[in-house]
């Protein structure tokens, strides 16, 4: 497979859905992460609170980068209909992360930043399948 097949046109393989995903969910996630540390550490928002938010912006952002770069079919006519499946998936994943979070950071006191990374590896697979499978083709 080659480099400019996987960031060029449309793909109708999933190991080039799945790479574009890791790229775009890789952006997604640094601008969740810098979120998350910038209200935890300089508007001292409480660190679930932060991540949620955070969470909810790099999904929108992911959302873009799946309409417009790595999905050419989509299973919805209606963009307002596929948006709040989206919306769905993204909900899971914040409860997923959120959960994983707080498991990471209270129960086994692991670094708040750390548990989100260790999470967000966690939530990259369900929210790529589940998207894959209820939303795009």
């Amino acid at each position: 497979m080659k480099i400019r097949g996987i960031l060029t046109g449309k793909s109708e393989k999933t190991p080039v859905h799945l790479m574009r995903s890791a790229v775009s969910s890789t952006i997604g996630f640094a601008v969740d992460f810098g979120i998350l540390v910038f209200l935890v550490e300089a508007a001292g928002i409480h660190y679930i609170v932060s991540a949620t938010i955070g969470f909810a912006v790099g999904t929108t952002i992911t959302y873009l980068f799946s309409i417009l770069w790595i999905f050419p079919r989509r299973n919805f006519s209606r963009k307002s209909a596929e948006y709040m499946v989206f919306i769905g998936v993204g909900v899971v994943g914040i409860i997923l992360n959120d959960i994983l979070l707080w498991f990471y950071t209270d129960i086994l006191s692991i670094y708040y930043m750390v548990s989100r990374v260790l999470g967000g590896v966690m939530v990259f697979f369900w929210n790529f399948l589940a998207r894959k499978r209820l939303l795009f083709r």
